[in-house]
């Protein structure tokens, strides 16, 4: 029997199953701006560690404030481990997709034969809830420390044959779904707010680079720039000595054009502090923004050993310092425009300020798609020190969705609508797991295994401040003011599949009917994360899926 076959067998039998949460009268939803949270990878395992590390044993991440909790089901048509583009087009769609291939599509353009297919997502309109939310007249925003084109934003806003269409995504989050020349023609409405990385995406082959004299030579809105003809950013990991260069053959500046389209167009942190700025001394400044501060990361994806050997370290910053003095994100030098990139968190305080202005004027609530996608890069990695740092910064990001909850509409991220925030990975990264260690060591070492009999011992490192075979982390203190130690473990290179918790909260007014995760407490299964999204944008409870995506 064929996948597909089999996978349509599998959801009709799913149909006899007795369903939670139905559309109708059991449950409603509350019409509000939604924000969806998407720290990549990030499993139970992941928070634990995160919590031991910054807060201590005994004490509370934003995370853990986050009062609706449920079990997370992320199966894919073909896999039962979630992948980041199925995930993403599951989450963006409603319905279950082929893992290896789906981008916005359900199937893999990259096969041969092709067999990627546009779909319908589950309300029956032509396109993800993001493309319906803007054709329905609400504003929309994305955010990503990765490249935009990462699958957790990017499948929102493209439709494309496979992930590594990067160019052809960036072109899509731009221009629309039809590329339009130029984008400002489209017939899909943009995001007002795009933050992320991904600059080479958007720039011909080429495009020179920016003259370090040139940061200020352009003035958009009030705001000194660099020119939108160069390429501000070179530095990418995933390229041959680091380097990236402008990649789209179309000779199309899509920055260029982007800013004929009416947005503000900003590349490094001193432009995003001003813009930043000027929001906060003006309430009523509202201009619709594209953000890239990076070539194709904000952040340096890589093991430790390797960033210590390319030199990637500050050293103002002490080696004992629990931060370790690691370049975790952007360029090294301070003064290169990579330097200090904005974080995860400060670019969603951004684009949540900027959506309740755009939310206000349109009389219509937002929809916001934020993604942490290095959280998941440096677990892959196996970079300890890294996933704790991205943790981090994906709890500060919970923090600031908590924060707008509490603002009134007089307030900088407050509308007069609700706010509802849901958080879900959609895979486990690498299975991150806490060894427990009498006392702080100089040198962490190994966990056995359970070897074959008669087979070689076969251990696993653990990783310390520095990577493997260097000094333990130190927890912050417990209850007591004991600080406690530990070396981290991993499962391996790739995602994993269990682990995973989706939380959410919400300062609608609430019935008994209103649907909250508890409704889904034996399961929360990715196609949830639409159905629950569109339960509190629009307001309407749709019935699950029980088929695979119809064909547009």
């Amino acid at each position: 029997m064929s996948i597909k076959l089999l996978s349509a067998a599998v959801l009709a039998a799913s149909a006899l199953l007795p369903a939670l949460v139905h559309a109708g009268d059991d449950h409603r939803g509350t019409r509000g701006n939604v924000v969806f949270l998407h720290p990549d990878g990030a499993g139970v395992s992941h928070w634990a560690a995160a919590r031991f590390y910054w807060q201590g044993p005994d004490a509370t991440l934003n995370w853990d404030r986050l009062p609706q909790m449920a079990v997370y089901r992320g199966h894919m048509e073909e896999l039962l481990t979630g992948t980041s583009n199925g995930g993403a087009t599951t989450h963006a769609f409603g319905f279950k997709v082929e893992g290896l291939g789906s981008f916005g599509k359900d199937g893999n353009g990259n096969a041969i034969p092709p067999t990627d297919r546009s779909i319908n997502a589950l309300s029956g309109f032509s396109g993800s809830i993001l493309r319906e939310a803007a054709d329905r007249g609400h504003p929309t925003g994305l955010v990503n420390d990765g490249n935009i084109g990462e699958p957790g934003t990017g499948a929102f806003a493209a439709e494309v044959g496979n992930r590594n269409n990067w160019d052809a995504i960036a072109l899509q989050v731009i221009a629309g779904r039809d590329g339009a020349a130029p984008a400002r023609t489209s017939r899909d409405r943009p995001p007002v707010v795009i933050l992320g990385g991904g600059e080479r995406n958007f720039l011909p082959q080429g495009t020179p680079t920016c003259a370090t004299g040139s940061m200020r030579a352009a003035t958009q809105e009030g705001i000194a720039t660099f020119p939108l003809n160069c390429m501000v950013h070179t530095l990418d990991w995933s390229k041959p000595n680091r380097t990236a260069t402008p990649d789209r053959p179309d000779a199309r500046n899509l920055i260029a054009e982007a800013a004929d389209a009416g947005f503000l167009v900003i590349r490094t942190r001193a432009e995003f502090d001003a813009v930043m700025a000027r929001l906060q001394s003006d309430q009523r400044w509202t201009p619709r923004v594209l953000g890239l501060f990076a070539a194709h990361h904000t952040f340096n994806d890589t093991n430790e050993e390797a960033l210590i050997a390319a030199g990637f370290r500050d050293a103002s910053i002490p080696l004992d310092d629990k931060r370790s003095n690691l370049v975790l994100f952007g360029n090294p030098l301070a003064a290169n425009p990579g330097f200090n990139p904005p974080r995860a968190d400060e670019m969603t305080r951004m684009a949540m300020m900027l959506l309740a202005r755009h939310a206000n004027l349109a009389g219509r609530p937002y929809l916001l798609v934020a993604e942490s996608e290095s959280v998941d890069n440096f677990g892959n990695a196996n970079n300890a020190i890294g996933t704790l740092a991205s943790m981090r910064i994906a709890d500060g990001m919970i923090g600031v969705t908590l924060e707008a909850q509490r603002q009134s509409p007089r307030d900088p991220m407050g509308t007069r609508f609700p706010t509802t925030v849901l958080v879900a990975a959609d895979s486990n990264a690498s299975a991150m797991q806490v060894g427990a260690l009498p006392g702080p060591v100089p040198a962490v070492g190994a966990v056995g295994t359970n070897a074959a009999a008669g087979g070689a011992a076969v251990n696993n490192p653990f990783d310390g401040l520095y990577g493997r075979g260097t000094p333990s982390f130190a927890a912050a203190p417990d209850r007591f003011g004991r600080v406690m130690h530990f070396g981290v473990g991993w499962a391996g290179g790739p995602d994993f599949a269990d682990g995973i918790v989706a939380r959410a909260a919400s300062n609608a007014v609430r019935s008994r009917r209103t649907l909250t995760l508890a409704d889904f407490s034996t399961g929360f299964d990715n196609t949830d994360v639409y159905r629950f999204m569109y339960a509190h944008l629009f307001g309407t409870v749709l019935p699950p899926a029980t088929t695979l995506a119809p064909s547009r």
